[in-house]
């Protein structure tokens, strides 16, 4: 067998396998009853972006048309 093709091999077996661990967390958690006792979570109304320079900047989510564009400052 082609040394590349192992190694494609390999890393399909890895993803799959972490796919399966993660799909049997979900099942796990949401066979998990909600303790009432805890305080709801925080409903956000925008997200943070994190840019190429590393900061954030708020978001929304606006459908984009043909020849619409962003401006970068």
């Amino acid at each position: 067998m082609d040394k590349n093709l192992s190694g494609e091999n390999s890393v399909i077996e890895s993803v799959q396998e972490s796919a399966k661990k993660l799909l049997s967390r979900l099942i796990e958690l949401s066979d998990t009853k909600i303790d009432k006792s805890l305080p709801k979570p925080a409903l956000q109304a925008s997200r943070k972006a994190q840019g190429s320079d590393g900061k954030g900047r708020e978001t929304t989510a606006v459908e984009m048309k043909k020849g619409d564009w962003l401006c970068t400052k």
